[in-house]
């Protein structure tokens, strides 16, 4: 038997960059050869986070000094995978499943946000500890980020791949993702970042149908 079954809405609770989001998925499941292994492409609006600590040696200008940033930096994205699962049946209304496969991601905005420590110099040659805020929106770039000054910059892209474990239970199906970006998306002078995340999907499999494969 074949099936062809499509995901309207899947809801998954993500972490990425360390902070956890919802998101929503529509795509479909198609089987392959009839042989327990289908092809499973989505599309996906995903929003990671990451908690950034920046230490020393940020210049705002040529009388501040930063000591530390502190931000929360949020992007948000629209992912496309290309999952290959294997399922199992333990019955007719029971099956486990496995899978991986790659996924592109195009970054479509984001923001930076925290406070950063600080100490500036004053004319008789001391200096007054200071402290202030970053409120950035993110520019679509491959290039230095330095917060403390409203330049946060994120690429442009992702490309990663997936690893998934789950199950089916009827038209119900839960899984367990991790992704692994393979795109440095962030960085500064000190280091670069990249993205990963766990995901946990709940979803619900409508306009399926069985039909008979050709002979």
């Amino acid at each position: 038997m074949k099936k062809i079954m499509i995901c309207i809405l899947c809801f998954a609770a993500t972490r990425g960059f360390g902070q956890i989001r919802v998101g929503v998925e529509g795509g479909g499941t198609f089987d392959l050869w009839s042989s327990g292994v289908v092809f499973q492409p989505a599309v996906l609006y995903y929003t990671n986070g990451s908690h950034l600590y920046n230490s020393v040696g940020f210049v705002d200008n040529t009388n501040v000094v930063i000591n530390a940033s502190d931000t929360k930096l949020k992007i948000n994205t629209l992912r496309v995978p290309f999952n290959f699962v294997y399922k199992f049946a333990i019955n007719n209304k029971l099956k486990i499943l496995g899978g991986l496969g790659p996924y592109f991601a195009k970054t479509l905005s984001g923001t930076e946000k925290g406070f950063y420590t600080g100490d500036i110099q004053n004319a008789d040659g001391t200096y007054t500890s200071v402290t202030g805020s970053v409120d950035n929106k993110v520019q679509v770039s491959d290039g230095y980020s330095y917060a403390t000054t409203g330049t946060s910059k994120v690429n442009s892209y992702d490309i990663g791949g997936d690893l998934l474990i789950g199950g089916e239970y009827k038209k119900f199906q839960l899984t367990i993702n991790y992704s692994r970006g393979f795109t440095r998306m962030y960085r500064t002078t000190y280091g670069n970042a990249g993205n990963f995340a766990w995901n946990f999907t709940l979803a619900y499999l409508i306009f399926g149908h069985d039909r008979k494969p050709d002979l």
